[in-house]
């Protein structure tokens, strides 16, 4: 019965340890200079200069309106230029 528990177990010990460097947080360092990602994925745009493509509702992405409407950016090669 022992070998068979082990049988199972080893695999997912060694998955498991593999997985974890993976899922875990850089460390801060001044590399961190470099990163132009935002610190949040939410954000809401001042200005949209341009819509390409398949582009409804950009003006309800604004933050000087009150609308609670929806933008979508659909099919591909669409996409929209804002200014944060």
């Amino acid at each position: 019965m022992f070998p068979s528990v082990m049988n199972t177990l080893l695999p997912l010990t060694i998955i498991l340890l593999l997985a974890a460097p993976a899922t875990t947080k850089a460390p801060a360092g001044p590399w961190d200079r470099f990163n132009f990602a935002p610190s949040s994925r939410s954000f809401v745009p001042k200005t949209v200069y341009t819509t390409v493509g398949e582009v409804t509702g950009a003006e309800n992405l604004l933050g000087n309106t009150s609308s609670t409407e929806s933008a979508s950016i659909n099919g591909n090669g669409s996409y929209l230029v804002h200014k944060k």
